[in-house]
């Protein structure tokens, strides 16, 4: 198999902004305010890719796919050469194992490589992948299948705001890895059900290699558990629900207040280890029922749904209470909540 694609992109930007330096790794962009800047960018890119790949049937068990893509941009003026390689081994009709491995990459975001904004000679981030899964088909229309993967990331940015170096604004001195295993159990509709149960660990850090410093990554959700059940009750009616629960999202804790030196009378919350606590465990049940109906002898569906069912507050972000806080003594922290109530709703659609 062959593919390549060459792209011509050309943007103008026009910005009359503040300048803030920060990536993902920062808990709070406000808090790296510079100055003023006003202007105008033009970027210019230029890229391309060339793939070929090979899959072979070895035998009845074995089958391999090995390939490499080669891509290039003139705007970083770099060039890639990636490798993939997959290998299926079928134990028999109903058993395989697969496993995975390729490189990867993307150009960085355009507001860390515009000149005025950020580093041009920022190089682009780079990951390897690699998995390991299992599957296996069962009687009745079940299956279920394993997985295990390993990823690595390179050359992420790293805003500079409290290095020597400060004036190039960014620089590619973060790295990363994720890892976790993905557990899948399906039921095809027999017996008038269906359904399938997932369940996911996994991990994800970066590293700061300036201070050699390695944190969760601020969408770190260790544990994720989805659910989805469907029943035909009669010959017109089917219910069923979806269920999600998942690790609380991590976020930086406020340990304290100080002076908002723009702004007298204000004040700004002080942060403590980025990313160091998560918010409660976030779980939701949504039901629905569907009723085959017809309408002016078309095909319709009545849709009955219930948000939300037992109405469980998440919490979406924590703050200080800025209406309540009147002085650096005042560590008064607010709690917001998912906009998301209990939700019933009504819905009909129809096919013609």
């Amino acid at each position: 198999m062959f593919d390549a694609a060459y792209f011509d992109n050309d943007s103008t930007y026009s910005y009359d902004s503040f300048q803030y330096l920060c990536t993902e790794l920062d808990p709070d962009c406000d808090l790296n305010k510079g100055e003023r800047i006003t202007g105008k960018d033009k970027l210019a890119l230029d890229k391309y890719f060339v793939g070929v790949s090979h899959v072979w049937v070895i035998n009845e068990q074995w089958q391999s796919e090995v390939g490499v893509q080669y891509q290039s941009n003139d705007y970083t003026d770099e060039d890639f050469v990636m490798p993939r390689l997959a290998l299926s081994y079928f134990i028999n009709d109903h058993n395989s194992i697969n496993a995975k491995y390729g490189h990867y990459n993307r150009m960085q975001d355009i507001d860390t490589l515009l000149p005025e904004h950020g580093n041009p000679n920022l190089r682009s981030q780079t990951s390897k992948h690699s998995s390991l899964g299992f599957a296996q088909e069962l009687a009745d229309e079940w299956t279920w299948s394993i997985e295990g993967y390993y990823k690595t990331m390179d050359d992420l940015p790293l805003a500079l705001n409290n290095y020597s170096d400060a004036a190039i604004r960014y620089s590619n001195d973060v790295t990363g890895r994720a890892y976790g295993v993905d557990l899948l159990i399906n039921k095809n509709k027999t017996d008038k059900w269906y359904g399938w149960l997932a369940v996911s660990y996994a991990k994800s850090e970066r590293t700061d290699q300036r201070q050699n410093i390695t944190r969760d990554y601020y969408a770190d959700t260790p544990l994720v558990v989805n659910m989805v059940f469907n029943y035909q009750i009669s010959e017109k009616w089917q219910g069923g629900f979806n269920f999600t629960a998942r690790s609380g999202q991590a976020y930086t804790p406020i340990v304290g207040v100080t002076e908002n030196s723009e702004f007298e009378g204000r004040f700004l919350p002080q942060y403590g280890d980025p990313f160091s606590e998560r918010f409660d465990v976030y779980h939701r049940l949504d039901l629905r029922f569907e009723r085959q109906t017809d309408f002016w002898g078309l095909d319709g569906v009545l849709i009955l749904e219930l948000m939300n069912a037992y109405g469980q507050a998440n919490t979406s972000s924590i703050d200080l209470d800025y209406q309540k806080v009147t002085s650096t003594n005042d560590l008064i922290i607010k709690e917001n909540e998912d906009d998301f109530e209990m939700r019933p709703s009504i819905g009909f659609s129809v096919k013609f």
